[in-house]
């Protein structure tokens, strides 16, 4: 999976000052109480990603010389805090053993650069 944050700011003299950040996340895990159906834990969890890359993009127009690990991090703190508030959890390990992982598909004619 990768995003890029993007944050356009004004100097004080008047110029332009544009930064651009590409974060890759290696595989990661979405979990879901086993009482959710599959239907609803994946919209829960596409509301969730929506949401955290949408507050990371926020974050980072305030903070647009952060390094992209400091993106990558604030991502992932938005990432639990969300799964958590929905009652589901984030983690970059696998919660169980897996042998086919699914694909994050962010489209539908595509899919993103999970793993």
């Amino acid at each position: 999976m990768a995003e890029t944050f993007y944050a356009l700011r004004i100097r004080s003299d008047g110029s332009f000052y544009y930064a651009e950040t590409d974060v890759e996340y290696n595989r990661v895990y979405f979990t879901m109480p086993s009482w959710r159906r599959n239907g609803e834990a994946a919209n829960i969890t596409a509301q969730v990603v929506t949401a955290a890359t949408n507050a990371t993009q926020v974050w980072y127009e305030s903070n647009p010389r952060a390094s992209e690990y400091a993106v990558s991090d604030k991502w992932i703190q938005f990432m639990k805090a969300g799964m958590l508030a929905r009652g589901g959890q984030f983690s970059k390990v696998a919660p169980f053993p897996m042998s086919n992982a699914g694909r994050y598909q962010t489209t539908l004619l595509t899919t993103g650069n999970c793993d």
